[in-house]
């Protein structure tokens, strides 16, 4: 129960849908689009494109998403891998002639093909009700009109410009050559224009034809190997998810190549101590998970890749591995060595979450890392991604795609995502209290903030319903 005396924010109850997202007007977005009769699919879709004009430096057109779908009336979950790869023509050995040891954060070699609107279109297509052109009208609106720039946004921006943006970008995402300022108009117009071409011809308006051939054209000039082909090529593909269970409550991630592994071992690693009787921010409990998280963090790096050159999945999972890894964490101590990590630190993204009157739910990610790489399209004014791997882990002929992390974390009673991959130590803090420092939806209850284990929020209602008072969520 909360106290109402203290600082803090009540759970939301409703019948008919529930979203959670990190941007007031792309949940308003998304909850528009369920009363037009869309489902979770529709509004997810719609307000996360909303968030590439609301939270630019988190995600965009040129960025990937990684989708898990609860279909209604079934408990299984479907899981969509919109990630893109990288172009045919990149290969690991000329990288290494040039010196590279790991692919550049911040080179041409880093931009991987966008795979976020493949995956959207087909998902709309799968699982939507709604045309396309329905679902994307409220995003065209605000990215012609423009948007007030949040005060958290504008943190960001003043960060990142002077390291993410270049070329074009600089042009698009700045103003008067600095970053935007809290409360300051912020329009993408190109975009708009892209976004209906989408509408129009779907997934071919963006990776065939003009916008195709601007994006191409911009990273050929900058030493890319990219082609119009690679663009046509790409296409996101329905995995299975991999699953684990902690404490009784089973988590769904995404198989490589997303990071959902780590998590779960993440979670295994910690089932071996008892968090429960320890001080939820107290330093023996922080201790343990930061041990944990760097244990399951460096397993990650050693064994996850693209799906087809992970080899030791079943290993990383396996329930020996995780008391092998435990028994090496001192109470007392911090390991004195674990590998350095050798990638970029990814700890942006954003995250919405959905659930209709039907129960369908839906947890989607969608992510450039902070600006991508800060380049544009000279006409059309989006981000590209960007990811940062070592040449060894994927054949540059098949690309490498980008790993992140995505969660449906329940018995099918809610949908959950963290936002970034290096930031899954929230899921073990998350679950081993009894909620999420994250968005989560469970069948009309809205848990947001930080979890203080069981969190249901009396009602202020003082009506008796029987011999006891109503209770948050009561129907009166």
């Amino acid at each position: 129960m909360r106290d109402f005396q203290k600082p803090g924010r009540s759970a939301v109850y409703a019948d008919n849908g529930m979203v959670a997202t990190s941007h007031p007007l792309a949940a308003q977005v998304a909850i528009g689009l369920l009363q037009q009769g869309g489902t979770a699919v529709d509004a997810a879709i719609g307000a996360a494109v909303l968030l590439g004009l609301c939270e630019p430096q988190m995600t965009g057109l040129g960025g990937d998403a990684f989708v898990l779908i609860k279909p209604p009336g079934e408990d299984r979950v479907v899981a969509m891998n919109g990630s893109g790869r990288a172009p045919k023509g990149l290969s690991a050995a000329a990288m290494r002639a040039a010196g590279h040891a790991a692919v550049p954060v911040y080179g041409v070699e880093a931009i991987t093909l966008p795979g976020a609107v493949d995956a959207f279109c087909r998902l709309n297509a799968d699982w939507g009700r709604l045309e396309l052109a329905q679902v994307l009208a409220p995003a065209i609106r605000y990215f012609d009109a423009g948007v007030p720039v949040a005060p958290r946004v504008a943190q960001d921006w003043a960060e990142a410009m002077h390291l993410r943006l270049q070329g074009a970008a600089r042009d698009h995402f700045l103003k008067d050559g600095r970053a935007l300022r809290t409360g300051e108009r912020f329009a993408l117009p190109g975009q708009a224009e892209v976004l209906r071409r989408i509408a129009r011809q779907g997934r071919a308006g963006f990776y065939e034809g003009e916008v195709a051939e601007d994006m191409v054209a911009s990273l050929r000039a900058l030493g890319g190997s990219h082609t119009l082909d690679d663009f046509a090529a790409v296409a996101g593909e329905y995995t299975e998810p991999v699953t684990g269970l902690y404490r009784g409550t089973e988590l769904v991630e995404h198989a490589p190549n997303g990071q959902g592994a780590t998590a779960i071992l993440l979670l295994n690693i910690l089932s071996h101590f008892d968090l429960s009787a320890l001080d939820p921010l107290g330093a023996a409990r922080v201790h343990l998970e930061a041990e944990a998280t760097r244990l399951a963090y460096d397993a990650r790096n050693r064994f996850l890749a693209d799906a087809d050159h992970t080899t030791r999945l079943a290993h990383m999972l396996a329930p020996e591995t995780a008391a092998r890894l435990a028994a090496l964490i001192d109470p007392g101590r911090a390991i004195a060595q674990v590998a350095p990590l050798t990638e970029a630190v990814h700890k942006d993204t954003i995250l919405i979450t959905v659930v209709d009157r039907d129960r369908m739910a839906v947890s989607l990610i969608y992510s450039i890392f902070w600006f991508g790489h800060g380049l544009d399209p000279v006409r059309h004014r989006f981000s590209k991604s960007r990811r940062r791997v070592h040449p060894d882990r994927g054949p540059p002929e098949r690309g490498r795609r980008r790993q992140a992390a995505d969660a449906y974390d329940h018995s099918r009673h809610g949908a959950a995502g963290w936002q970034g991959g290096d930031a899954l130590w929230r899921d073990g803090w998350g679950l081993s209290t009894g909620g999420a420092r994250a968005h989560r939806v469970e069948h009309g209850r809205l848990w947001h903030g930080r979890a203080d284990g069981d969190r249901r929020a009396a009602g202020l209602c003082r009506a008796l319903l029987g011999s006891r008072r109503a209770g948050a969520g009561d129907r009166l």
